[in-house]
């Protein structure tokens, strides 16, 4: 099956040498020429040939073919270059006090386009929904000692880990005997922008360029190479950098690459297939963070999603 995947994607690509995004950018905006339409604009919310291409990229990871992956990985990395086709937010962008850029929008290779976005963060993530619902750290406060945030941004000023990503509320909790509140840490990624015309107001990112350096750095054998790869996305996430420390080995970089990954993607749902990928049986946990324990453990047999009961139930029994 993944034999397939990797034939249609390849021909894809083919199909796809011509698409414009690769002169002409990304094209987030209306054409000027009022007969002209949007179908081969935006080239940001269509499966482009940079979309394409990382999704190779992606399922030669899956089957172990770092060679390939990596391949693939230093051409994107070197025509982006080039080209700046999707170049890394600026520090400028993020901070904005009006339009806060925290999709990181410019890196973004495809993403989807959902109006309903809003809704959505409304009804998890928004610092006035009830405590019960919320997708939050609950019952903890920024500069508390106990504070999540620190295990998964080690940096203080990494512009991921910043006031305008997360903010401290009160929230309420319904219990049986009436509400009560507690402090808890709200996640602001997805907040709504209103009266912005932005394009990135609607989006929810699916392919990062940042994915493909740490593609790079988990496919090379070179180390220095490696931290290069990542060092490269910390630099433009006002981290320091990380060296390459005499008793480093593949393992030890793997760390570096998922802890930069789980920053990365954080509130996009890829981080699950990541640890699927490499059948981790020890994740981050989502509840206890502390100094002596901050992993659960994870059955691998959990990554195997059940068959929906619709279809089993129509399977027929051939012994």
């Amino acid at each position: 099956m993944i034999g397939k995947i990797i034939r249609d994607l390849k021909e894809a690509a083919e199909l796809l040498e011509e698409d414009p995004v690769r002169t002409k950018g990304v094209m987030a905006e209306d054409s000027e020429d009022l007969n002209e339409t949007n179908d081969f604009r935006y080239r940001q919310y269509r499966l482009n040939y940079y979309a394409v291409k990382t999704l190779l990229a992606r399922a030669y990871l899956w089957v172990g073919d770092k060679a390939n992956a990596l391949l693939v990985s230093k051409e994107l990395i070197v025509e982006n270059d080039e080209k700046k086709v999707f170049p890394w937010i600026t520090k400028a962008d993020v901070l904005n006090a009006e339009i806060p850029d925290l999709l990181f929008s410019t890196e973004v290779i495809f993403g989807l386009y959902n109006t309903s976005r809003v809704s959505v963060f409304n009804q998890y993530f928004k610092e006035t929904t009830t405590i019960n619902n919320a997708l939050v750290f609950k019952g903890e406060r920024l500069n508390d000692i106990s504070c999540k945030l620190p295990y998964y941004f080690s940096d203080d000023d990494d512009l991921r880990r910043g006031s305008n990503f997360w903010s401290e509320e009160t929230l309420e909790q319904m219990t049986n005997s009436g509400s009560a509140s507690q402090p808890s840490i709200c996640f602001k990624k997805y907040a709504d922008i209103p009266g912005t015309t932005k394009p990135f107001r609607y989006m929810i990112p699916m392919i990062r360029m940042s994915e493909i350096y740490l593609m790079a750095a988990e496919c090379t054998d070179d180390l220095t190479e490696s931290i290069g790869y990542i060092n490269e996305i910390r630099n433009n996430r006002n981290c320091v950098d990380l060296n390459l420390q005499p008793g480093d080995t593949k393992e030890s970089i793997q760390q570096y690459i998922t802890n930069e990954f789980i920053r990365e993607v954080i509130g996009e749902g890829q981080l699950y297939f990541y640890y699927k990928r490499l059948g981790m049986e020890e994740i981050l946990s989502g509840t206890e963070f502390s100094e002596d324990r901050w992993l659960e453990s994870i059955n691998l047999q959990n990554y195997v999603w059940p068959l929906p009961k619709t279809e089993t139930d129509q399977r027929v029994n051939v012994n």
